[in-house]
């Protein structure tokens, strides 16, 4: 019980001083009661909400590709999502970071030509309007290129994890095969999963 009241106080005394750092950064290096409702409110709501969106994102990143691709049921797909991602849950994040990093900067490079569109129609006074509408509907056209991208990482992570046909994963055939074979084959005209390398 001791134990449990002096983390409590040493958690509380952290809050207190981190309330503090964070209030003072947010006015200036002067503490006054509206940035310490503001830092109040950023330790207590918004950090600990980020974390959980990130974490539920995660966990439910293959729902939808267990109902579609396997036919699991709403309710069951969250399950099997919240398992595969559990199993291997550092090696589908590295794959999503990797995956973003290299999509952000595909983004930006694509990008450039609706920046030079959106200056070009803050310079002219008449002519802005369409630039602006070329600005919009370049970046439309990025998003929409991406869109797929997305789609076919999520799929190959999800294939690569689970299968069709009831094939073993990766990890399995992997694990059941003495050192030096190779992996099982599909099936005629099935594609291996994109982890099984022969």
């Amino acid at each position: 019980m001791i134990r449990f009241l002096i983390r409590m106080v040493i958690a509380v005394v952290a809050n207190a001083v981190g309330l503090l750092v964070a209030a003072a950064l947010l006015d200036g290096m002067h503490v006054n009661a509206g940035s310490f409702v503001v830092a109040v409110i950023i330790f207590t709501v918004a950090i600990p909400s980020l974390i959980w969106v990130f974490l539920s994102a995660m966990f439910l990143v293959f729902a939808v590709p267990a109902v579609v691709l396997d036919g699991h049921g709403p309710v069951d797909s969250i399950g099997v999502s919240f398992r595969m991602v559990a199993r291997h849950f550092w090696g589908v994040f590295g794959r999503f970071f990797v995956f973003f990093l290299i999509l952000f900067v595909c983004v930006m490079v694509a990008a450039i030509p609706a920046m030079i569109l959106a200056a070009g129609g803050s310079l002219l006074a008449r002519a802005g309007t369409i630039f602006r509408i070329g600005a919009i509907l370049w970046t439309s056209l990025i998003t929409a290129f991406t869109f797929p991208f997305w789609v076919a990482s999520l799929i190959l992570q999800y294939r690569a994890l689970a299968p069709a046909g009831g094939e073993e994963t990766v990890a399995d055939a992997a694990a059941t095969g003495p050192v030096g074979s190779l992996a099982p084959r599909p099936a005629s005209g099935e594609q291996p999963t994109p982890y099984i390398f022969e």
